[in-house]
């Protein structure tokens, strides 16, 4: 950050102590346009929630610097942490970042990716359509997806005739949107936290689970993407400069799938990814029926299904069902070397330091949440629209906010993070 961009971020936040003045419910927002103008600026999500967090505690406690640093983690983030389900949706975020570098480190997935293109037919149109599958397969993680797929397809992208441009669209559209979508996922963990907050600050007991499931049919954003991706792969629907970066790309198909065909010392069995992908859908099924349903558990009924995933079993399930396939997926480890298991461990380990960034942005936006109900942000937007028709404007202001921040700053954590608030 320059000199430049420091001074103004320091004068915006130096402004709290004027705002602190006002008598006036507007001093409510100040929070929000403090970590917008942060995000914007630094182009990181975690700076601008934590400022707009420290604005925040600041107006909180009177303009009280020590006070509201305080506060800001005594009242503001140790009630999080002692959320059953946000230490769940933490845990199983790190544990998933885990399994996920599992199964990049045993190549399974370089051998789905071989396996597809050995196949008859055009090998661009295979090999796109290969990268779009193994992000579906990567549903459990959009982080991990991009990083996976990207690290697996980027070689082999060029010598298929397709463009990085085109693998980039098609990583970015498979990982976020299939994330959202899959009924398990390190996403669909912090959805369920932030419902379940949202909820109880309206003074409703509701489950989670069956909100978030209910809402995957009116996700249209996530399935428009995954449809255009289709269309663009089997149709060569190429727009705009997108179609100069593919007719540029020519690649010798038949040597290139010769050489696929011919290497046999790269081949790792898709049982390493397979299994452990399955063990945890099936785990996480069971676990939700077995944990959560407070009947005999024999016979099995609809009633009794609805039931268990309407307990509140689901951050010791998400959390169980994780760590299980992550055991599972060691035990498969394609052994380069001795020890087969220590291998796996060391993959575990840094598929979880690489998703330390992340949490600490979860931690931060569940801090600027807290402080956003203590100042009651939400009841004063509320009495905005009360009696207009304001209120229908409010997804589309909303879509519209997140299309900027993401522009903005080449990422989509920060309006995720920011969308609850």
């Amino acid at each position: 950050m320059n000199k430049q961009k420091l001074f103004s971020c320091c004068a915006i936040l130096a402004c709290t102590w004027i705002i602190v003045t006002w008598d006036t419910p507007l001093k409510t927002l100040w929070p929000v346009i403090v970590a917008l103008f942060f995000v914007v600026v630094t182009r990181k999500a975690i700076w601008g929630l934590l400022a707009g967090a420290l604005a925040g505690s600041l107006i909180l406690s009177g303009g009280n610097p020590w006070q509201a640093f305080v506060h800001l983690f005594t009242l503001h983030l140790e009630p999080s942490l002692k959320s059953s389900w946000k230490m769940g949706a933490i845990l199983f975020t790190l544990i998933l970042g885990g399994f996920a570098a599992i199964l990049d480190g045993g190549g399974g997935f370089q051998t789905i990716l071989r396996f597809f293109l050995r196949k008859g037919g055009d090998a661009s149109k295979r090999f796109q359509a290969a990268a779009a599958g193994l992000g579906i397969l990567c549903f459990f993680d959009g982080l991990a997806n991009s990083m996976m797929v990207g690290r697996v397809c980027k070689e082999m992208a060029p010598k298929c005739g397709v463009s990085r441009v085109k693998l980039a669209y098609i990583v970015d559209s498979t990982s976020s949107a299939v994330a959202c979508l899959a009924f398990v996922s390190t996403w669909v963990a912090y959805q369920l936290s932030m419902i379940r907050e949202g909820y109880e600050l309206a003074g409703r007991q509701i489950n989670p689970y069956i909100v978030f499931l209910k809402s995957i049919p009116f996700n249209f954003y996530c399935w428009f993407t995954l449809a255009l991706l289709f269309v663009s792969i089997f149709r060569k629907f190429n727009p705009g400069s997108m179609k100069t970066f593919e007719d540029s790309n020519s690649a010798p198909e038949a040597t290139f799938i010769q050489s696929i065909e011919d290497d046999q010392e790269t081949r790792v069995g898709l049982h390493t990814v397979i299994i452990p992908v399955f063990i945890l859908i099936i785990s996480f099924l069971l676990g939700f029926y077995f944990l959560g349903c407070s009947e005999s558990l024999w016979p099995v009924t609809l009633r009794k299904i609805a039931a268990a995933f309407g307990s509140d079993a689901g951050p010791l399930v998400l959390t169980l069902s994780g760590l299980f396939a992550s055991v599972i997926a060691i035990s498969v480890y394609p052994s380069r070397g001795p020890n087969r298991i220590l291998e796996g461990l060391i993959s575990f380990k840094r598929g979880v330091q690489s998703l330390i960034g992340p949490v600490f942005i979860l931690l931060s936006a569940w801090m600027i949440g807290s402080v956003l109900s203590a100042l009651e942000t939400a009841q004063f937007l509320s009495s905005l629209i009360t009696g207009t028709n304001a209120s229908v404007l409010i997804p589309s202001l909303i879509f519209i906010t997140g299309s900027l921040i993401s522009f903005s700053t080449g990422t989509e954590q920060t309006p995720r993070c920011l969308s609850h608030l």
